[in-house]
């Protein structure tokens, strides 16, 4: 979402003839507020960047080593037909 359609969409909740509930207000003035805390929070995303590298590193392992374990059955196949 952009800046701008933010700051449109609290105007329009500002607008008395919108009828946004008190409640419906405030539930969303707290996401947003949580939202900004969560990305000020930068031991956070820190840790967020770090654990997704560490999932695709996971992940490319895990594809590598079955690409070697495929290379390697076809050789033994290979071997064995040979004999």
């Amino acid at each position: 979402m952009t800046p701008e359609a933010v700051a449109s969409f609290v105007r329009e909740m500002e607008d008395p003839l919108s009828r946004v509930t008190p409640i419906e207000r405030a539930s969303v003035v707290a996401l947003l507020f949580k939202q900004v805390q969560k990305d000020n929070d930068l031991s956070g995303l820190l840790f967020e960047k770090f654990d997704s590298h560490r999932k695709l590193m996971r992940y490319e392992q895990r594809a590598f080593n079955q690409l070697r374990k495929k290379s390697q059955d076809k050789k033994v196949t290979k071997r064995s037909q040979s004999i």
